[in-house]
């Protein structure tokens, strides 16, 4: 596997791993909120769960945009050789520069 693709792939594994965790988070949170008793744990309680899920959301995003570069580079490399690999090096991982503007 070329090294830039074993490069996302680390990033989405992190990235996985990462949302699973804030997943979990937000499981426990809810488990905790349906014992707590005061208003004012209840609210710090839903506060915190509502920052997990942002932060799930953010490495959702991430896990997405780094898949479809990956695939992107696969079948690029499929049907271009490793040209578009070579040049793909320069592209950072979450870059919004898009491939295409680096092949031209």
């Amino acid at each position: 596997m070329n090294k830039y693709l074993q490069k996302i792939a680390s990033d989405l594994s992190i990235a996985s791993k990462s949302h699973a965790e804030e997943t979990k988070a937000i499981h426990d949170y809810t488990e905790r909120l349906k014992d707590a008793k005061s208003p004012e744990l209840k609210k710090a309680i839903e506060h915190a769960r509502s920052e997990e899920k942002d932060h799930a959301s953010d490495f959702k995003r991430v896990m997405s945009k780094e898949a479809e570069l990956r695939e992107e580079l696969r079948l690029k490399s499929k049907l271009g050789g490793n040209r578009y690999l070579k040049r793909a090096k320069a592209i950072k991982p979450h870059s919004n520069k898009s491939i295409i503007a680096h092949n031209k």
